[in-house]
């Protein structure tokens, strides 16, 4: 850029006591993926093919969006956007060539991404969990933590049961282990569990 030269930008915020406007010049550099990020809305559903599967997300081809001038695709998904299901990798979910159908969360003109979740679409299995204070369910050990254990209490729910709960039991992930229900968090999406018996 030079003094004096015109440019478009999209206005990113204003700061300090003197107004100054933030600007991005980047976001507006290809006018056909900016019309694209300007269009998306929170709420709408959009479809794609996955592009690339990392640890920290994935990237989506959508259907009818512009080519991304660096990511394989301008749709992003982040990790807790997948699925209800605890993932300690995207790729136990989706793989490249998969197609997916997401509900926009928002658009980054700066990254140049659509934002989109596909859980959102998803039934939340705590609406059918149905499990009360007092109730004793068996499930796997998910995992071993230095602090007690998770254990699988629904199709995407797990609850912990933590050291002093554990009864002085050595238990092992994938060993189905009787619990339960101390209490349920909806809000944080926790249980406490105990062992039983």
């Amino acid at each position: 850029m030079a003094v004096g030269q015109r440019v478009t930008a999209e206005v990113q915020g204003a700061h300090g006591r003197g107004g100054r406007v933030v600007l991005s010049a980047k976001a507006c550099q290809d006018e056909a993926l900016y019309r694209h990020l300007r269009g998306a809305r929170p709420g709408d559903v959009v479809t794609g093919t996955v592009a690339a599967v990392h640890p920290f997300g994935v990237f989506v081809r959508l259907d009818g969006a512009p080519p991304h001038p660096v990511h394989p695709g301008t749709g992003f998904v982040r990790v807790p956007d997948l699925t209800w299901a605890h993932v300690d990798h995207p790729a136990d979910v989706v793989r490249p060539g998969q197609r997916v159908t997401g509900e926009v969360i928002g658009a980054d003109s700066y990254q140049g991404e659509v934002a989109i979740s596909l859980k959102a679409l998803a039934e939340d299995p705590w609406d059918s969990l149905g499990l009360a204070v007092g109730d004793e369910v068996t499930g796997p050990v998910t995992k071993v933590v230095p602090f007690g254990v998770f254990v699988r209490v629904g199709e995407a729910a797990e609850g912990l049961v933590h050291v002093c709960d554990l009864g002085g039991r050595a238990v092992a992930e994938g060993q189905e282990l009787t619990v339960r229900v101390l209490e349920t968090d909806r809000v944080r999406r926790r249980i406490r569990l105990a062992a039983a018996g």
